[in-house]
């Protein structure tokens, strides 16, 4: 009876229930729109700065990472990234020398920053080989080639089949240098690689900087990358207990390389994640607040344009709880028509995202977030997780802001209620 009653009486000022209703559905639609495309391009920071950079879990000599110094490498690296990829959970690796030289062209030179790859297995880990946008990807054998960044090819004026010097210094102190053949560009979408990258195949930099069967990291990356993203929760654990595994193996306990996951790599990247996916949800907040802005004023309005109506119900014997549950029954009902209206909105943009995406082009590039460039057209991602968040946080709004109306309501004086109804 109480939910007829309710239901009844959320229509009697019908022009106000629809526009508070209406206003909220609209904010609840473009909530879920908005976490949609966070979401999405939460996702792409991912595959550019964790799976294809970063990996999943990364292995390092102890001092490499806050020295950065040639010689501290990881040994026998064919033997430890042959032991790694046997194991259980990992799907794919990328050993990788890292330097940073002298290159030049015929007529121009300028620093750079040398990566030592195996061509099969990084094309595997970042899929870089297609981002090539002229020439060719790295050859399986070493033939003394060189892959260069978009920048740093218009920056030499250099481009395919042309010769690259590199020149600076080996893990002794000697004087490295080389000559090779560029056999393609590539545009990475890292802006920092892209300007001042170069790529050779890592036995090519092993002998050019005197470092036979060593490298300087070995990046994993476990199980499916996308469920994986944001590294929380099981998640975060499952890769806890990859990295665990990993310590325990003969090759790592014997050389004790620095283990860690990406998130403790880089906590920056970290925090940048983080953020990135907290901005939804502040907005939800100022969304759901000036929702329950509405509902306490329509609230109030009703009681108070009811209060005779009420007075007379309570001196004839109803009971105050059952009028506080008639006013939040109507709260929640007018939750779920905006709760409605929410939903085919937020779909529909969903969907128009996902499908379509939005062209944030700048002269036919993506924008540049956090160093990596975006791709021009950025899509959406749908979250079970974020569409009922949306909803329960409508509702346990509503319920919020319907508390105070309901009290004034239950407690009101019959006598002095139904005379000032009456005048």
């Amino acid at each position: 009876m109480i939910h007829l009653v309710a239901w009844r009486n959320l229509w009697r000022r019908r022009q106000r229930t629809l526009f508070t209703a209406l206003a909220m559905g609209v904010g609840v639609g473009l909530s879920m729109g908005s976490m949609a495309l966070q979401r999405g391009v939460s996702l792409e920071l991912f595959d550019e700065l964790v799976t294809d950079t970063l990996g999943h879990v990364q292995l390092h000599h102890p001092s490499y990472p806050s020295t950065r110094r040639l010689h501290d490498t990881l040994k026998e690296l064919s033997a430890l990234t042959a032991q790694v990829e046997g194991q259980r959970g990992v799907l794919s690796t990328s050993p990788r020398l890292m330097s940073v030289a002298l290159v030049g062209g015929a007529q121009r030179s300028t620093g750079a920053l040398i990566s030592g790859v195996d061509p099969v297995r990084e094309a595997k880990l970042s899929e870089l080989d297609q981002s090539v946008i002229q020439g060719a990807w790295l050859a399986s054998q070493a033939e003394r080639q060189a892959l260069i960044g978009e920048g740093l090819a218009e920056e030499l004026s250099i481009g395919v089949g042309g010769e690259l010097a590199v020149v600076g210094q080996d893990a002794y102190g000697g004087v490295a240098q080389g000559l090779f053949t560029i056999c393609g560009v590539v545009r990475s979408g890292s802006v920092e690689l892209d300007s001042a990258g170069v790529w050779l195949h890592l036995q090519d930099a092993q002998a050019l900087f005197a470092l036979e069967d060593q490298g300087h990291e070995l990046i994993i990356v476990s199980g499916d990358a996308t469920t994986q993203a944001l590294g929380e929760g099981e998640d975060e654990r499952a890769l806890q207990e990859l990295k665990a595994k990993l310590i325990a193996l003969p090759l790592l306990k014997e050389a004790a390389p620095l283990t860690r996951t990406w998130r403790e790599a880089m906590p920056s990247i970290s925090q940048l994640m983080d953020t990135q996916r907290a901005s939804s949800y502040i907005m939800l907040v100022i969304v759901l607040a000036l929702a329950a802005l509405g509902i306490l004023n329509t609230m109030l309005m009703s009681v108070y344009e009811r209060t005779r109506e009420l007075g007379v119900m309570l001196a004839i014997g109803v009971q105050p709880r059952l009028i506080s549950a008639l006013v939040i029954v109507e709260a929640l009902y007018l939750a779920t028509v905006a709760a409605l209206i929410g939903l085919i909105l937020g779909g529909t943009i969903d969907y128009l995202l996902i499908t379509y995406g939005l062209d944030f082009s700048v002269n036919g590039e993506g924008l540049s977030y956090g160093g990596v460039r975006l791709s021009p057209r950025l899509y959406g991602a749908f979250e079970w997780s974020s569409a009922l968040a949306t909803l329960a946080g409508l509702y346990l709004t509503t319920l919020l802001a319907s508390l105070w109306p309901a009290y004034r309501a239950s407690h009101l004086e019959p006598v002095e209620a139904i005379n000032k109804g009456s005048q």
